[in-house]
This record gives C-alpha cells, sequence and structure tokens, in this order.
C-alpha cells in the first residue's frame, strides 16, 4: 500500500523535528503534554499508575513522540497496543493521538502515525473511536486506510417488564425463530486454564493475531476491570474464546462482549448461549460492538441496531443514555475487531476492581 508522502515531506520534518519511542523516564513529560492540550480529564491524563499498566513494556512506554529538536518539546505524540511482539502478522492499534495545537507543521499527526507504523514494521493497523470530521477524511486520503462506522448488535431480555438502561424497539425483541444450543461456552476460571488453550496460539485470517502475552494482560490482569473469558467448544473441540464484561448502572447490568478470537463463523451461533446467559442473570441485554457486516449475523438472533429505534448506549462512563456511533479506521479492509481493539473499552476513570 503507497502511502502519499514523498521525500520532499520526510525531509521537512526530519529538518527540525526528531521521532522516537518513548522510556518510561518520558512519562512525566508525556502526562503533562495531554494535560496541556488533551481537551478533558480522563484517566492517562489523571492516572499515573494506570497510564504505566496501560502503555508501560519493561523500560520502554508505548508512545511514538515527535519532539522540537531545538527545545524538546513534544510537538506530538500517539500511544500505540502491540499485539504480539514477534509475530510476522504484527498488529499495532494507536491511541490519544494528539498535536501540539501551535504547532506550526502542517498534517503533523498524520505523519507521525506514518512514522509509527513504518517503526513498528507492523503487518496491520487500526484505531476505533477516530473523529470523523477530522482524523477519518485525512487517514483516508494521505494513508489510505479504510473507514467506515462500526455495527452494533444486541440481544434484548424479553422476560423482563421494563428497561432502565435501554429502550428497546418492541418491533424488534428477539422475533427469530430460537434454535437448539449446538455449541458450548465453558468459563475459563485462571491464567493456568486460559494457557491450556491452545486456540490463542492459532492465526486466525481476518483478525488481528493476538499473543498470549498480550491476553493475559490485557484481559486477566487488568487493574480495574473483572472480564470473563469463556471457551467455545463444539464436543471436545475449541472453535475460539469470547470475553465479555459486565457493565452496572444503579444495580441494574447489562453484558457487552469485549473480544472475540478463533474462527469468525461460530460467533453468530452463540447467540442462545448469550441470550440464556442474560436470562439466567436478568441483564438488561447483551450487545456486540464489531464491523462484522450485517449479513453475517442474519442466521443467528443478533439484532442490528441501526435498522431498529432501539437505544443501546455505548457510553458508561460517564453514563449517556443515547446512541453513540463509533468510527474506525483500518490499514486492510478485511479486517475485522470489536470494542476491546485499540483502546475501545479503556476505563475513564480509577474505581475499585469490579
Amino acid at each position: 500500500m503507497v502511502e502519499k508522502f514523498g521525500s520532499k515531506e520526510n525531509n521537512k520534518f526530519d529538518k527540525n523535528l526528531n521521532f522516537r519511542f518513548a522510556k518510561v523516564s518520558d512519562i512525566n513529560k508525556i502526562q503533562n503534554f495531554y494535560k496541556a492540550h488533551w481537551p478533558y480529564k480522563n484517566i492517562i491524563t489523571e492516572d499515573l499508575i494506570f497510564l504505566l499498566y496501560e502503555f508501560a513494556d519493561g523500560l520502554d512506554l508505548n508512545f511514538l513522540i515527535c519532539e522540537c529538536k531545538n527545545t524538546n518539546s513534544i510537538e506530538s505524540i500517539i500511544g500505540f497496543y502491540s499485539y504480539s511482539k514477534h509475530s510476522k502478522h504484527k498488529h499495532i492499534c494507536g491511541s490519544m493521538s494528539l498535536v501540539n495545537p501551535l504547532s506550526k507543521y502542517p498534517l503533523l499527526g498524520i505523519e507521525t502515525l506514518k512514522r509509527l507504523k513504518l517503526m513498528t514494521k507492523c503487518f496491520s493497523y487500526c484505531g476505533t473511536n477516530t473523529n470523523p470530521k477530522t482524523m477519518m477524511p485525512l487517514v483516508k486520503r494521505f494513508l489510505s486506510h479504510h473507514t467506515d462506522k462500526m455495527n452494533h448488535y444486541y440481544l434484548i431480555n424479553d422476560r423482563l417488564d421494563s428497561f432502565d438502561i435501554c429502550n428497546p424497539d418492541k418491533n424488534f425483541i428477539n422475533k427469530k425463530k430460537k434454535r437448539k444450543i449446538t455449541l458450548k461456552m465453558d468459563l475459563i476460571n485462571d491464567m493456568e486454564d486460559l494457557i491450556k488453550t491452545k486456540i490463542i496460539f492459532n492465526e486466525f485470517q481476518n483478525i488481528p493475531f493476538k499473543s498470549l502475552e498480550y491476553i493475559i494482560k490485557k484481559y486477566i490482569l487488568h487493574p480495574i476491570y473483572k472480564y470473563n473469558i469463556y471457551k467455545i467448544n463444539e464436543s471436545k473441540n475449541t472453535l475460539g474464546i469470547i470475553v465479555t464484561r459486565i457493565v452496572t448502572i444503579s444495580n441494574i447490568s447489562v453484558l457487552r462482549v469485549i473480544d472475540f478470537i478463533g474462527q469468525l463463523k461460530v460467533l453468530p451461533f452463540i447467540d442462545i448461549n448469550l441470550l440464556n446467559m442474560i436470562y439466567k442473570n436478568k441483564y438488561e441485554y447483551v450487545d456486540i460492538l464489531t464491523n462484522l457486516p450485517e449479513e453475517f449475523f442474519e442466521a443467528s438472533l443478533f439484532i442490528d441496531k441501526s435498522k431498529t429505534k432501539s437505544i443501546i448506549p455505548n457510553y458508561f462512563e460517564p453514563f449517556e443514555k443515547k446512541n453513540i456511533e463509533i468510527y474506525y479506521e483500518s490499514s486492510l479492509k478485511d479486517l475485522y475487531f470489536f470494542k476491546g481493539d485499540a483502546d475501545g473499552d479503556r476505563p475513564n476513570f480509577r474505581r475499585v476492581k469490579y
């Protein structure tokens, strides 16, 4: 894929600027830059311990910094997540891209992202929560990224009499005929159980490769969120793993599918399993945020929110009872991902783990 920058543009940046990976020793400098220029407070600007958990890798800090050679001040920055270190299918996700608003270098944010891809030597790249008015047109034009809106699918607990978190369209409440369960979902209890699940070592077409180390750090060792990971089994064969998280507002809960790793074709056919789970626990609904197309879920009970008048919230910190569209960018058109990719499921606040 040819990115639309030439040597003249690179010389313009390299003459006055230095692009480098950050070290843990840069952490105060980085946090102060975000505090000064990020439009609102969040857990990265306010919580040094969480910033280290999220981005530290030994003595390295997963940020690419662009500094002025004369002053050593930060001109632009982008954080990143690396799903694996050594895989030939190394995937990188960007996070919290920020340019100094007083910078005199046009398109510096795009150049910083371009350098991140080149310097990490990644096979593929994605970013979620991409600004549809500012960043999306630029990455499409200058980096040839594929851009679009994430799709939002859900199942409603039709055994409840009322709803507080969501507002379901009654014309679309589980109208499809329910099938018999053909797949089993077994809870993974601990790290040892996860390691035994060989499924995560496989590389699956059309989804980013995620290493065992990445899965453990993100979903087992998370300091704030409690995730549940399930093996999806058919007879004795494990076909995939699914990651979920319970979200509770004023003692009312919903179930969110955060991630999936495995054979994509099995995902629509755990709808009955998930429906039974929300029945048993009296959750209002279960939802999936993904860029998988609508036709992928045609044989399942999942409902495409965009086809209804339902309100299925996306923002919970703070809670907003309204539909929020989430946009993404990807270096590959046929690369599929979920809410847990990039920083899509990062907390906004520090709280006791739940």
